[in-house]
């Protein structure tokens, strides 16, 4: 893949200059995502920050940035005006003559280089950082006039020095039962529920900027029985529709976007407000709160903003036209479903899934589109309340999955595309989202997709061909073979034919592979070193005749990383792996699918 192109996807949700974007991306050992997920604490920080530079009011800037760089520990932001400083000055922590403490408690904020402001908690620098800044104006003298106003008011600021950390007491203590009251709702524990996904929101200005006549956005906050909802409300200029498509697409990206799915059952456009739900993708602890965007026209009586032009998403593959940004027309593909599989009681690391994917990056390269179906085992935990809290008071709503079945693994150049579909699934609903990806991708790979204890072997009626990956030890030119200790001949290894040796290779590697009952096509062999010599090929013209034939052999160390022909660059990539992708592709397409044959 192109590294101009990535680092221009991210620099489309980051607002970044692409130099520095660029810079960043190289960085990266995969591309699956362009856009780092912050830490714990990070996302916590960046939460408050969140709702202090997006609360009400009209600002063209989504959330007053010219700029976001993320990184798992920290966070810069570029201001696009002082006062936008002003709001989040109030979260600093100071104490007045009763000793209340206003503001959010263990908060710090120091002046830094070249006009910054340095953002942390009390004894976690290291774990979160946001590095505040504005063009042309030092907000470390910002800062400091804050102070001097908090000091005048008869408080005491709490966020310029670090409290020294207690000791902790020597000794074994009695087990008591904890007789506390219930923990109090603070900012902290709001936030704390969802903030995974305020620190999506806030790394990603950019976003909300490249639609159709934007003018204004702000967020608040609702305390739901799950934890804390975002709502995002936006305005567009009159005469454009309130509806958009390619939001949704973006926020549901998951690549550079916040990978979210929308929930079309709380779907609703009027002609006045456009309503649109999300929920996370992910069930972990902080992503516990749904997004809702709510959209409406500017207020005519308001002075009319300049009306902003739509610009495209390079990571949805979006073309600049003179009316305004294109997706790409969804493919009419033939939809071949290939189910790879490892043959019974083998444990080798070179699982289905891994090659699955390196086939599917080979074949998006060469215009192909891919999807990758792959079984992840979720076991179900039941929500349990903190006996110590009243809130939250239930789990969060799952997410639609079945209305967004898959998502993109890499950004692909050209026209091909290459998704993945990670989830737990019968065989029914297997059935179901096979069916309906024949009609949008040219393969469709299932990969480890499938509980054994509960399916057949071979998916009958669902996959088309049946693959099996295992290793290959090579082809023995000779067998070793016990003699008297009384001979002295030095020579213990009797010559084996190519015949021979095939049918050696067979016996050992598909002992436990019911051939009478599973229609396998080919074998896909994961090899340390492949060897293409005359013995090599004339076992395997033997091979074809015992057993299903080798459709192809892959290097070992090549598939057992994490990094695929679309993580690396063109002329870097493996033109071995490419050729031997391609070969495999052709031979199955060398026989009519089952699927396009009609039955008798």
């Amino acid at each position: 893949m192109l590294l101009h192109e990535l680092a221009t996807a991210r620099a489309d949700f980051t607002k970044e200059t692409l130099e520095g974007a660029r810079a960043r991306t190289a960085e990266l050992t995969t591309f699956s995502r362009l856009l780092p997920t912050a830490g714990s604490t990070q996302a916590l920080l960046e939460s408050f920050a969140l709702e202090a530079l997006a609360g009400p009011g009209h600002r063209p800037a989504a959330f007053c940035l010219a700029e976001s760089i993320p990184q798992p520990q920290r966070l810069d932001l570029h201001l696009t005006h002082p006062d936008a400083l002003v709001p989040f000055l109030a979260l600093l922590p100071s104490r007045d003559r009763d000793r209340v403490v206003h503001g959010v408690s263990g908060l710090l904020a120091r002046p830094a280089g070249r006009g910054a402001v340095h953002v942390s908690f009390d004894h976690r620098e290291a774990e979160a950082l946001l590095s505040v800044w504005c063009r042309g104006t030092d907000l470390g003298a910002v800062l400091r006039e804050h102070e001097a106003s908090v000091v005048a008011s008869g408080r005491r600021p709490l966020w310029t020095h670090s409290t020294p950390r207690r000791a902790p007491r020597g000794g074994s203590r009695p087990f008591r039962r904890s007789t506390k009251k219930p923990v109090p709702i603070t900012a902290a524990v709001r936030l704390r529920t969802s903030r995974y996904l305020a620190s999506a929101l806030l790394r990603r200005p950019g976003l909300w900027e490249r639609l159709t006549g934007h003018q204004n956005l702000s967020v608040t906050t609702h305390e739901a029985d799950h934890g804390l909802d975002w709502h995002v409300h936006r305005t567009v200029a009159s005469g454009h529709p309130l509806h958009d498509d390619r939001l949704a697409a973006a926020l549901m990206d998951a690549l550079a976007g916040p990978d979210l799915i929308m929930d079309k059952r709380a779907h609703s456009c009027l002609p006045t407000t456009c309503h649109m739900r999300f929920v996370p993708r992910s069930n972990d602890e902080g992503w516990d709160g749904i997004l809702t965007v709510t959209t409406t026209h500017a207020r005519t009586e308001v002075s009319p903003a300049p009306v902003r032009r739509g610009r495209p998403f390079a990571v949805l593959g979006e073309s600049q036209t003179p009316d305004g940004p294109t997706a790409p027309v969804p493919p009419t593909a033939r939809g071949r479903v290939l189910q790879l599989e490892c043959p019974p009681m083998s444990w080798h690391p070179c699982t289905p899934w891994r090659l699955a994917q390196q086939l599917g990056a080979a074949w998006a390269l060469r215009g192909d589109h891919v999807l990758v179906i792959h079984d992840v085992f979720t076991p179900y935990t039941s929500w349990k309340r903190d006996h110590l809290s009243d809130w939250p008071r239930t789990r969060l709503p799952e997410a639609p999955a079945a209305q967004a079945p898959w998502q993109r693994m890499r950004m692909v150049p050209g026209s091909g595309t290459l998704h993945v579909h990670s989830a737990s699934h019968d065989l029914d609903s297997l059935q179901t989202l096979v069916a309906h990806a024949r009609e949008r991708f040219d393969w469709v790979l299932l990969a480890d997709s499938i509980d054994h204890r509960t399916c057949p072997d071979f998916l009958d009626g669902i996959a088309d061909d049946y693959l099996l990956v295992t290793e290959d030890p090579g082809y023995r030119t000779s067998l070793s073979v016990s003699r008297p200790r009384h001979d002295a001949s030095g020579d213990s290894g009797v010559p084996l034919t190519p015949t021979e040796a095939a049918l050696l290779w067979r016996e050992q590697s598909l002992r436990y592979v019911p051939l009478d009952r599973i229609p396998v096509t080919g074998l896909l062999l994961v090899t340390d070193a492949a060897r293409h010599d005359t013995f090599t090929t004339e076992a395997d013209d033997a091979l074809a005749r015992l057993a299903p034939p080798v459709y192809g052999r892959f290097a070992r160390d090549f598939i057992s990383r994490d990094r695929t022909v679309l993580d690396q660059d063109p002329e870097r990539s493996d033109p071995a792996f490419t050729a031997e992708a391609t070969a495999v592709a052709t031979r199955l397409t060398s026989h009519p699918c089952p699927a396009a044959t009609p039955r008798q």
